[in-house]
């Protein structure tokens, strides 16, 4: 049936839709896969899609890394120069600082003050040095010390550590060599140089110091011979290690200058370990002066001896005083008597007659025969209490026994500085921990200055290079010290020794010494023939004798101990008194196991208690000395009387032959020594007032005026009357 009046447009408008709809939407599936809208330029090559973004950066690292590995003949690279810094360098410092060798004058200079106008010629390198003839340090002074050092030392140095023993306590025996040098002599070698050209003052004048200070030594033999010189190895942990170690050049020296200069004070006088038991150390000098081995036992011996002449003094003048009274008792002489009495119904006598006149002159004079050898005694005790004051203040304490306050030393300021060419005495010391006990040693000590021709050899002639090589020159050395004496580890001296007789084989008392905790520790035993010499010593309150715990220091961080806290000694809850000696002595036989007697002793005040530091505990045991020698006979030299000496005789444990005296016969300053150390170890940890003697209060003294205030010597009263016949 045909459509009337619809066209073909209207008849097929929605194919017609459906169609342009189909081909648009086919068009863009195709430009999705025909297409590519999406591009990017990577350096100056075409666009390309996202995809392919990589491949010319790529292409590019392969271009480069083939570059890289083609050898450089196939690449024809430009040579590299060689150039020789050490000749460039000559050549700049041999040129001339100035374009002419030609500048205006400045003036006349103003003079400082210690520059020396030496004339420096830039042309020395023709001209030969002189031959220094530099000072050698004074003869120097040894000292040797026995003490035991703070455990904190050898826990943070181990080569400290190889130096000690093993274990608590860490008794140490040093020897400390002390002299002094005169930089105003080195000044004067540097300027008056003879045989050849001075040095010129500025290779030295800003720049001269002690940069080490070198200990030799000599061992005495067996024999009495010296054995041949060794060099000390400096103190572990002491000075300025490696402090040549960087110098290489000129340039180095300014740098070293510095260094040495802010720690001169470690180079030129290092301090000792610090000590926990013992004599405290003290410089070389001081020490020997001072005799610091029995100081304690010094000072209380005076104080006590200052105690008793001040009581004597009192007792002096109370006797002084009585004497200057006039005496009223009067002179004895004819009297008369009373009459007698009557016969019968007598009356009594009469009276006496009544006392003579005083007469003042012959008081005075009897007043001045009394008082007069009490003045002369009262004279010598004031002299020798001013003795012993003036002892006492030299060893620096007070009359009771107290250490006198010193005055804080007045900080240093830049007037007091000296520099060390104008220090005409220098201090420097060293230490020598590598001496043995019981040997004898003697020193001898230089200095290492710096070398001023280092680095100059274009300055020196060629027979001179060898000045310029080393940057340090050393002085003479100085000459050998006083033999020094290393007290030993322990020692022996008999007391007293008797023969065989009826009462027993031949017998000895000995007195054994042996080093322990800063002291020597006694003990004293009775010998007799096949007898050892050995005993367990006598030791103070364990607690005065800590052994300290150093795990808590082990365990800390690292960085902490660098500079640890020295271990804390025991101490004693305020000021006290020491205890009382008693005047009985122990005397063992063999140490505390041989059976020892102790003789009766009065009763002791109560001690106070020791208060020991947290990380430490109080010593454990006993310490015995032993020695190899048991005693054989005793028998007495020829003579009578006093001529007579006991001799000891002992065989040790090589079959050798011994012969030795008592105390009293060899007075050996050892002994001294040791006896002295030993009674300073029994006040250990206790302030060193002497004990004052406690004694009964006087009565009162009666006066002598009314002592003598009797009856005039009168005549006596008549007699009674006789009885009646």
């Amino acid at each position: 049936m045909k459509l009337k009046g619809v066209g073909f447009f209207e008849q097929n408008i929605e194919k017609l839709v459906l169609g342009a709809v189909s081909v648009v939407f086919l068009g863009v599936v195709a430009m999705q896969f025909l297409y590519e809208p999406n591009t990017i330029k990577v350096g100056a090559g075409q666009p390309i899609s996202p995809g392919q973004a990589f491949e010319p950066v790529k292409r590019r690292a392969d271009e480069i890394q083939g570059k890289l590995n083609t050898p450089a003949e196939v690449l024809k690279l430009p040579e590299v120069p060689s150039m020789d810094l050490v000749e460039d360098f000559k050549q700049r410092r041999s040129a001339p600082v100035a374009p002419s060798n030609r500048i205006a004058s400045f003036g006349k200079g103003s003079a400082v003050q210690g520059i020396v106008d030496t004339k420096i010629d830039a042309t020395a390198g023709g001209q030969r040095l002189a031959t220094l003839n530099l000072p050698a340090p004074t003869v120097p002074v040894a000292a040797a010390y026995r003490n035991t050092l703070d455990p904190t030392e050898p826990h943070f140095n181990a080569e400290l550590a190889k130096l000690l023993p093993a274990a608590q306590p860490f008794d140490k025996a040093s020897v400390s060599v002390e002299a002094t040098f005169d930089g105003a002599a080195l000044r004067s070698a540097l300027l008056n140089a003879e045989g050849g050209a001075p040095y010129p003052a500025g290779w030295w004048r800003d720049q001269m110091e002690i940069v080490g200070v070198v200990l030799e030594r000599q061992e005495q033999t067996s024999n009495g011979e010296w054995s041949a010189t060794k060099t000390v190895a400096a103190p572990p942990g002491k000075g300025v290690p490696d402090l040549l170690k960087s110098v290489r050049t000129t340039a180095d020296i300014a740098d070293l200058v510095m260094e040495v200069r802010s720690a001169s004070e470690s180079i030129l006088r290092p301090t000792y370990y610090r000590v926990i038991a013992g004599p405290a150390w003290k410089p070389p000098s001081e020490a020997v002066k001072g005799g610091e081995v029995g100081k304690t036992t010094e000072v209380r011996r005076l104080a006590e001896l200052h105690q008793r002449l001040m009581r004597e003094q009192e007792n002096i003048k109370k006797r002084l005083e009585e004497a200057g009274a006039p005496s009223t008792r009067q002179p004895a002489g004819p009297t008369s008597g009373g009459g007698g009495g009557g016969g019968k119904g007598g009356g009594g006598g009469g009276g006496g007659a009544p006392p003579p006149r005083s007469d003042p002159d012959r008081d005075s004079r009897q007043i001045e025969q009394r008082q007069r050898p009490i003045r002369e005694q009262l004279k010598k005790n004031e002299e020798q209490v001013a003795k012993v004051e003036a002892d006492l203040k030299v060893l620096g304490f007070d009359p009771q026994g107290n250490p006198i306050p010193q005055e804080p030393a007045a900080a240093p300021t830049t007037q007091a500085f000296r520099s060390l060419l104008d220090n005409p005495s220098v201090r420097v010391w060293g230490h020598d921990l590598t001496v043995e006990p019981g040997k004898t040693y003697r020193y001898r000590i230089s200095v290492q200055l710096i070398n001023p021709a280092f680095g100059r050899g274009a300055s020196l002639v060629a027979e001179q290079q060898d000045l310029g090589k080393s940057p340090v020159m050393t002085s003479k050395p100085s000459e050998w010290s006083t033999p020094v004496y290393v007290l030993a580890d322990r020692y022996y001296y008999f007391a007293s020794a008797t023969e065989a007789d009826m009462q027993g084989p031949a017998r000895a008392r000995a007195e054994l010494y042996q080093f322990f905790y800063g002291y020597y520790r006694p003990v004293t035993v009775n010998l007799e023939a096949g007898d050892v010499l050995a005993g367990s010593v006598k030791l103070p309150d364990p607690a005065k004798l800590p052994i300290y715990d150093l795990k808590a220091l082990a365990a800390a961080d690292p960085v902490q101990q660098t500079q640890p806290e020295p271990a804390r000694a025991p101490t004693l809850p305020g000021r006290l008194q020491p205890q009382q000696p008693g005047r009985g002595i122990a005397i063992n036989e063999g140490g505390e196991g041989g059976g020892g007697r102790q003789a009766s002793t009065p009763s002791q005040p109560e001690q106070p208690t020791i208060t020991l530091p947290e990380n430490a505990k109080a010593w454990e045991g006993q310490v015995r000395v032993a020695f190899d020698t048991y005693l054989i006979d005793v028998a007495k030299t020829p003579g009578s009387g006093a001529s007579a000496r006991s001799q000891v005789f002992l065989r040790g444990h090589d079959g050798t032959i011994s012969i030795r005296g008592t105390i009293e016969d060899e007075k050996s300053d050892v002994q001294r020594l040791v006896a002295a150390s030993s009674k300073d170890g029994e006040n250990q940890g206790q302030p060193i007032i002497p004990v004052v003697e406690r004694r009964p209060e006087p009565t009162a003294t009666p006066d002598p005026r009314r002592r003598d205030e009797r009856p005039p010597p009168g005549g006596g009263g008549g007699g009674g009357g006789g009885g009646g016949g």
